[in-house]
């Protein structure tokens, strides 16, 4: 399983809402700014908050569009000093010209007709408002958008979750042993008692560590502990060494049916039931 197809599987991530994913350090998107490749993703603490707030629109869906001081934007930069003192609509031409490439690469990341409604005045933030920072190359732009709901759906997605970043690497669950599987019918597991043997398998698979229970109808012998394991280890096949076969346990369907013990039966590697609650 790659880093990708694990993330949709992980406890934390499977099911989060479009809000939390767009929250996530993680996030990012990959977009076209001015005929380059860039990545878009929410702006580091610390950058500057100021900004020239627009009114536009995503086709019928208005809303905000807050545009920092950057050299990138050569006219506005050495204006942004005096950017009160000037004609509003010298300023709007100015920003139009100047940011086109930005109100481009937000239509092309929305996938919705990108417009520009005119300045409006500073008010609270709305609870919609996020910061970003679209990085291509040495070029850096912050900006924030109050998002409706429809483009936080659009661009909450689990998708736009970067799995090599620390904050989904660093991220652990628990684990355990799996050590064999047997077919044990549903009359053989109500017979079982304290002190009868299972039969192992002559040849033993390699134990190995799971973190979901198996989909199957296999009796499975797994290790009574827990051990935590990083998103990194699973993704990376970097797990540590699976402990030797002690106390185990037998689940069945992910529920635990009894406790076993390493045995033998005569010259035959066997497990010894413990738990006499085989069937409860």
């Amino acid at each position: 399983m790659n880093a990708e197809e694990l993330l949709k599987t992980w406890p934390s991530w499977a099911k989060a809402n479009a809000e939390t994913m767009l929250a996530s350090p993680a996030w990012r998107m990959t977009v076209d700014y001015d005929g380059r490749r860039g990545t878009l993703a929410a702006a580091p603490e610390g950058c500057p908050v100021e900004t020239l707030d627009l009114g536009v629109a995503f086709e019928d869906e208005e809303c905000v569009l807050g545009i920092g001081d950057s050299p990138s934007f050569a006219d506005l930069h050495a204006l942004w000093a005096k950017r009160e003192a000037l004609d509003r609509n010298v300023l709007l031409a100015v920003v139009e010209k100047e940011c086109g490439s930005l109100f481009q690469a937000l239509e092309d990341a929305t996938r919705k007709q990108f417009s520009v409604k005119g300045f409006v005045s500073a008010s609270a933030p709305s609870a919609g408002r996020r910061r970003f920072r679209l990085s291509v190359d040495s070029v850096q732009i912050d900006f924030a958008l109050d998002l409706t709901p429809a483009l936080t759906l659009n661009w909450g997605k689990l998708e736009f979750l970067d799995p090599a970043h620390e904050s989904i690497r660093s991220l652990e669950r628990p684990a355990w042993a799996d050590y064999v599987s047997l077919m044990v019918s549903a009359d053989e597991l109500a017979a079982l008692k304290p002190g009868d043997f299972l039969l192992l398998p002559e040849t033993m698979p390699a134990p190995r560590w799971c973190v979901e229970p198996a989909d199957d109808d296999a009796v499975h012998v797994v290790g009574v502990g827990r051990t935590q394991v990083s998103f990194a280890q699973l993704a990376d096949g970097n797990l540590p060494e699976v402990p030797p076969l002690g106390q185990a346990a037998l689940v069945k369907n992910g529920r635990e049916i009894g406790r076993v013990t390493p045995s033998a039966a005569g010259c035959a590697k066997a497990l010894k039931v413990e738990n006499p609650a085989l069937n409860g």
